[in-house]
């Protein structure tokens, strides 16, 4: 056994390193990312995969070489190929209820013309946030689930009052904060988890507790619920609105740093600057 496990897991290797590296070459020349890098980063992600695979595949081997060993793997593969199948159902169902979301988005920006592809940008600008401080991959698709519904209660909202062109009266300005409780409303019957209900709810927040809808401060509230803030008040800053035109980006980068401790959580925007810098926005 010891005398072949070298050659098994250099060609294991070589055989993963070269289908990776065919496939991310002609993703390279499409422009679709950089070659080495990448390369580097899947095989570093792949890695768990070959180690829990490898002992598997020798065993089978093993095994094939035994009287009546076929017989034998095809029971050991069974409920492997019952796991795998199980798998693939859940990632459907996961592929679903992401589609699910995205349609629930495609309603109201059909209701509301200025406000269209706006939750796309607040999930890429929250992705972008929270990648930068590290966050569980987990935790990330909630982000972005809740970056996508955080609007979905202005579906509820006049027409007349959502595309009014020039600002809005105070009595309108009170009917267009009722959006977040519109939006927990719509989604009490959803399967989501308590952190994307959350940042739904609160995104209009500050952390100085000058918000709404609770004027909740500080840490009183996940740091995922300012990010959502953050990307938010970015997109509407830099995007045409009937109320108001697109600002510079120099200029709300400007407003980012002034209001980071007041509006902004302080180290929400220092990750969202420097995932701004990173992607060459400013």
């Amino acid at each position: 056994m010891p005398q072949i496990l070298l050659p098994l897991i250099l060609s294991a290797f070589s055989f993963i390193l070269l289908n990776c590296g065919l496939l991310l070459l002609l993703f390279s020349l499409n422009g679709q990312g950089a070659f080495f890098p990448t390369l580097l980063k899947n095989l570093w992600e792949f890695l768990p995969n070959m180690a829990a695979s490898a002992p598997i595949a020798y065993f089978i081997a093993r095994i094939l070489t035994m009287e009546n060993g076929v017989y034998l793997v095809l029971f050991i593969m069974l409920p492997l190929l019952l796991a795998r199948y199980s798998f693939v159902l859940y990632l459907d169902a996961k592929k679903n209820y992401y589609n699910m979301v995205k349609t629930l988005t495609a309603a109201l920006e059909a209701k509301d013309k200025y406000t269209e592809g706006h939750s796309h940008r607040v999930e890429e600008y929250a992705e972008m946030i929270a990648r930068k401080m590290h966050y569980h991959p987990n935790e990330i698709e909630e982000i972005k689930v809740a970056a996508l519904l955080h609007d979905i209660g202005k579906i509820g909202i006049d027409e007349k009052i959502l595309n009014k062109p020039g600002p809005l009266t105070p009595e309108e300005r009170e009917v267009i904060m009722t959006h977040p409780q519109i939006s927990a409303s719509i989604l009490k019957n959803v399967k989501l988890n308590d952190a994307v209900r959350e940042a739904i709810l609160h995104h209009h927040e500050r952390y100085d507790g000058g918000g709404y809808p609770d004027h909740t401060k500080g840490d009183e509230i996940h740091t995922a619920v300012y990010i959502i803030g953050a990307a938010d008040a970015y997109d509407a800053m830099t995007s045409n609105r009937p109320y108001c035109a697109s600002m510079p980006v120099e200029q709300v980068v400007e407003i980012l740093k002034e209001e980071s401790g007041k509006q902004f959580h302080p180290k929400v925007v220092s990750a969202f600057l420097d995932a701004l810098h990173e992607k060459g926005e400013i």
